[in-house]
């Protein structure tokens, strides 16, 4: 029996304070928020999409990791929470996939 595996170059990259980081203004509004609960109010960290972009170039996909707490809390919805995710890779400048359609592409 023969099985073929697909070889993946993978990093998975905690969001919140490694990726992305809460705007200024935001902060400003709300001092001591830790974590995005609404869309518009992160952006990337300094540096992150060209060292992200430069690393893409060897063929490395790249996964996020959250624990989005907020939707425990009430703070946020699990879709809203969703879009934050989904935010968060567009801002880093990389492809968003979902969990199950990671090896589709």
């Amino acid at each position: 029996m023969t099985t073929d595996f697909q070889v993946v170059k993978l990093a998975i990259f905690d969001v919140d304070g490694t990726l992305t980081e809460i705007k200024p203004e935001v902060l400003a509004r709300q001092p001591g928020m830790a974590t995005p609960n609404h869309l518009g109010e992160q952006q990337p960290l300094h540096g992150v999409v060209e060292r992200l972009a430069n690393l893409g170039q060897g063929g490395l996909k790249f996964a996020l990791a959250t624990n989005r707490g907020g939707v425990a809390w009430g703070y946020s919805s699990l879709e809203e929470s969703e879009e934050v995710a989904q935010e968060a890779a567009e801002n880093a400048g990389v492809i968003f996939y979902w969990a199950e359609d990671f090896f589709k592409s």
